[in-house]
């Protein structure tokens, strides 16, 4: 057999040694001992790692499949699980917003507060004056 004929085998040629070697299990063609051209029936690609077949990756990568390319690919940023092949991103936002709204209503309360007190120590004020005023005017008489 030819290197060309070889080359949609399960075999590659070896040229340092001149001959021909099967390839990795999971390998249904490849070009070295290390490099898949395609995988064998159920495993796929892996994004980061060019010619290499794997099973499933580890939960903790991240990773999901894409059949179109048979290759396991990163999720978006902010996922942080996949489910079902599918990447699940973070529930935070609705959280932050909630927070950032109990903020906001505490704010606008202290603000309410201080102009509410601010407002009855001025009328205080004002009041104590006008008696005081008052009081004054009777004492001159």
């Amino acid at each position: 057999m030819t290197k060309k004929e070889m080359k949609y085998s399960s075999y590659y040629f070896d040229d340092n040694e001149a001959i021909f070697k099967h390839c990795l299990n999971e390998c249904i063609t490849c070009d070295s001992e290390t490099y898949c051209s395609k995988c064998s029936e159920g495993y796929h690609f892996i994004y980061n790692e060019i010619g290499k077949c794997i099973t499933e990756p580890k939960n903790e990568d991240l990773l999901y499949l894409d059949e179109k390319t048979n290759t396991y690919k990163k999720c978006p940023k902010g996922t942080i699980k996949v489910e079902n092949n599918e990447c699940i991103k973070s529930s935070k936002a609705p959280l932050i917003i909630l927070i950032l709204l109990i903020l906001l209503i505490f704010i606008l309360i202290i603000i309410f507060a201080l102009f509410f007190f601010y407002i009855k120590r001025y009328i205080s004020r004002k009041k104590y004056e006008s008696e005081t005023s008052i009081l004054l005017k009777k004492l001159k008489d």
